[in-house]
């Protein structure tokens, strides 16, 4: 089975399960074992948004260009990404839908203030309009 991707962005991820010529995409089950040698199913002819073209079945394989959700943070492999062929039945490891991203000026520090340790607005000596730094007196 050759599997294309159409990236887009969406609220929620996809699974997708294959057993043979049957796949399942969210727990929506797509039976695409009737299709013969050399057909083509048009993808409107499939009741789902998944599907962005056609199903087809070229030297045995199936060949279809899937919908593939990805979040805001999304690698740029899973934003671009290439052609999955998948020969076993299981779960389809898909590319990644969205990476954590650590902001980290506003994440809290062990002192219960925001921002980055040692830089400015971090309640340090460098904001307070005095030079030096806690461990020198000003004027040594």
């Amino acid at each position: 089975m050759i599997i294309r991707f159409s990236p887009s962005y969406r609220e929620f991820p996809l699974d997708m399960d294959r057993e043979g010529d049957v796949l399942m995409l969210n727990g929506e089950i797509f039976d695409f074992s009737p299709l013969m040698e050399g057909a083509t199913l048009p993808a409107g002819a499939i009741s789902s948004d998944w599907f962005i073209k056609e199903v087809s079945r070229v030297e045995g394989e199936l060949e279809l260009t899937i919908l593939l959700p990805h979040g805001p943070n999304a690698p740029e492999s899973t934003r671009f990404a290439t052609e999955l062929v998948v020969t076993e039945d299981g779960t389809v490891d898909l590319p990644v839908y969205d990476e954590v991203v650590e902001d980290e000026q506003h994440q809290l520090e062990p002192d219960g203030n925001e921002g980055d340790e040692g830089s400015a607005g971090a309640g340090g000596a460098e904001d307070s309009g005095y030079p030096g730094t806690p461990e020198q007196e000003v004027g040594s």
